[in-house]
């Protein structure tokens, strides 16, 4: 890469797959304008994923990836097979390409395995039928492929270039190019700002050039109309005393920590660049509780540092020399495996710990499979900086410039899930011995970590899961994915008809509805049907309000409010997602912006307030802005009737 060049970890990555000699790769030069890719009428000709960048306006760099054919043979033809499902870890859209004149049917299964991995990460896909005579309506590839209605489909021939400018089209229309991650320096640096930058120029260091992480926080805070100085980690002091006004934020190198935290006031904000990229690619709460996990390291437990690149070792080497020697400080009898580049182990579960390198390298869809699969297989993960601050006893300081919460610090997801699926099992066999769940689904995190919670103590076979639309429902698709993710018994309820009814009646009979009536008559009708189902299936009704909700009364009684029992109401929506990660709900859905589906606002523009700033109140009791403070807490009065039981006056005799 030249340094002038986007990294492949910022370009929106487009990824080709499909059965061998479909044409994948000749579809990557035509789309690239240039033969870069090697392209043969003999099957198999591409191996291994072969990566080519481009500008695709307005969409901007791009990274298209093409793979060796899903239906390759034999020993090394399923590690190949292996390979190209690896690489769909890190697209954000995928291609899926078919033979026009192969219609036998042959690739349909191959086709829906693809979809359905695809649509469990909530990935664009489109689907390109190559080798048309002419551009025709794809209608009747859909059937004989069997491709699902929701997946676009376009018609091309590589040879002639006919269709390609549509697939461009296609491509640029499909794709969630506006889906950003957060900025590298959002919410810590501002305009005006002066950032003072550490970075030692040691053995490790590049020759004539900063690394990459340090060049684009550079560049991200000059974006921001801030000023970076740049200094050797042995100027730091010399900086601040050269300085009219003391820095508004200190970014170091990890390796720079120790020294740079004992020369600058405790009070000045301090983090590193690792850090950074840590919360721009993943997680930090979830990485938080992973460096945590270092005092619980006992005689011979083994850690797995992986790094996302590959880069010449040097003597003293961040990943194999200077993390393993500050860990067996802790622990002297640790044991280390590494891993780098693209490689990254299926089962982890003969690891303690898991420690990752920042991942600049890496884009954010790739280092959240890696935290997810540590998440779902239960071992901690922390990012390189992490470690090193937690080390040298500064980790609080280092996560204290993005406002990670205290409370969320301390909780244990693991143990809170473990205790919710034994309250569960346990209120069923006192409740509804051999009884159903029944659970509305709507694709939120709630309802999507409740139902996981239900499957983890009920088993799949008795968790029932209801879709009811009003209507259209735009974000059917969430619901749908979870229901295959956890493979339960599913049915869809569309309640317009019922809704309209219902609405038509009324305002003939007293005029025109209120909007929240309008908003709260949908919640009570889904009870309803709810109630309808368990009473017919031997069901018990799954309340999936939590506490941040309940704490404002952010439900409709007799509606969402409503239940046979409520299994997540003690614990807040930050508390909820980190359930949602240990029990491997996909994240798409644990990160889904929650609304109420009818408004088009979000929950937290009705509320005026973050989620966040909620939960922090509720736990901790502090809270910054006194008008916030004053709402949450008028809220909390007012709707605490909606926690109780109906009221009813007693007549003494």
């Amino acid at each position: 890469m030249r340094l002038n060049d986007t990294p492949s970890g910022n370009r929106y990555t487009i990824g080709l797959f499909g059965p061998r000699n479909v044409g994948k790769s000749s579809l990557v030069n035509k789309l690239l304008g240039q033969d870069l890719v090697l392209t043969s009428d003999v099957a198999g000709t591409t191996t291994d994923p072969i990566s080519k960048s481009m500008e695709l306006l307005p969409i901007g760099p791009v990274l298209f990836v093409d793979t060796a054919g899903l239906d390759d043979e034999g020993e090394l033809g399923l590690k190949r097979v292996d390979k190209s499902y690896e690489a769909l870890r890190k697209c954000d859209l995928a291609l899926f390409v078919l033979d026009a004149s192969r219609r036998s049917g042959e690739f349909s299964e191959m086709a829906q395995q693809f979809l359905r991995e695809s649509r469990k990460r909530n990935m664009p896909t489109l689907v390109a039928v190559n080798k048309c005579e002419s551009v025709e309506d794809p209608v009747s590839y859909r059937k004989c492929f069997d491709i699902p209605t929701d997946i676009p489909i376009v018609c091309t021939d590589a040879l002639s270039g006919s269709g390609i400018e549509d697939l461009k089209q296609a491509i640029i229309q499909y794709a969630k190019h506006d889906d950003k991650p957060i900025g590298l320096t959002d919410g810590i640096v501002s305009a005006g700002d002066i950032v003072l930058l550490v970075t030692p120029i040691d053995s490790a260091a590049p020759k004539g050039r900063l690394i990459l992480p340090q060049q684009q926080v550079i560049r991200d805070i000059l974006d921001k109309d801030a000023m970076a100085l740049v200094v050797k980690e042995t100027e730091v002091k010399a900086a601040i005393a050269s300085l009219g006004k003391a820095p508004d934020i200190v970014i170091t190198d990890s390796q720079a920590f120790k020294s740079v935290a004992n020369d600058i006031p405790s009070d000045m904000p301090l983090t590193s660049f690792s850090i950074i990229f840590a919360r721009q690619k993943g997680d930090l709460a979830q990485q938080l509780q992973g460096a945590r996990a270092l005092d619980t390291l006992e005689a011979g437990d083994r850690i797995l540092i992986s790094e996302g690149c590959t880069h010449h070792r040097q003597c003293n080497d961040i990943g194999t020399v200077k993390i393993p020697k500050l860990v067996r400080k802790i622990q002297p009898d640790a044991q280390f495996d590494w891993t780098s580049g693209g490689e990254y182990l299926r089962d982890l579960s003969g690891y303690k710990l898991i420690i990752h390198c920042g991942a600049c390298m890496l884009n954010r869809r790739e280092m959240q499979y890696r935290l997810g699969e540590a998440d779902t297989q239960g071992i901690p993960i922390a990012n390189y900086g992490m470690v090193i601050a937690y080390c040298n006893g500064i980790l609080e300081r280092a996560i204290r410039p993005f406002g990670i919460q205290e409370d969320i610090m301390d909780f244990d997801a693991k143990k809170a899930v473990d205790a919710t699926v034994k309250w569960i099992s346990d209120w069923f066999q006192v409740n509804g011995p051999g009884c159903n769940a029944i659970i509305g689904i709507s694709g939120g995190k709630d309802s999507s970590i409740t139902a996981a919670l239900l499957v983890q103590a009920l088993g799949k076979e008795r968790v029932i899961g209801i879709m009811m639309p009003n209507g259209e429902q735009s974000d059917m698709d969430m619901a749908l994915l979870l229901i295959d993710h956890l493979g339960i018994e599913s049915h869809v309820i569309n309640i317009e008809a019922a809704y309209n009814g219902a609405v038509k009646d009324i305002e003939c009979a007293i005029g025109e509805l209120s909007k929240d009536s309008l908003i709260n008559l949908a919640p009570r009708l889904r009870m309803a049907t709810l109630y309808a189902v368990g009473q017919s299936r031997n069901g018990r009704v799954a309340n999936t309000c939590n506490l941040s909700e309940d704490w404002v009364g952010y439900s409709t009684r007799y509606g969402d409010a409503a239940g046979d029992f409520s299994p997540i109401s003690s614990f807040t929506t930050a508390e909820i997602r980190a359930m949602g990660r240990v029990l491997g709900v996909p994240e798409v859905l644990i990160e889904k912006i929650p609304s109420d589906g009818l408004s088009g606002m979000t929950d937290e523009d009705k509320l005026g307030f973050t989620y966040e700033v909620l939960d922090r109140y509720i736990r901790t009791g502090e809270i910054e802005d006194p008008k916030t403070k004053e709402r949450i807490d008028m809220l909390h009065e007012r709707n605490l009737f909606k926690l109780r039981y109906m009221d009813s006056f007693k007549y003494e005799r």
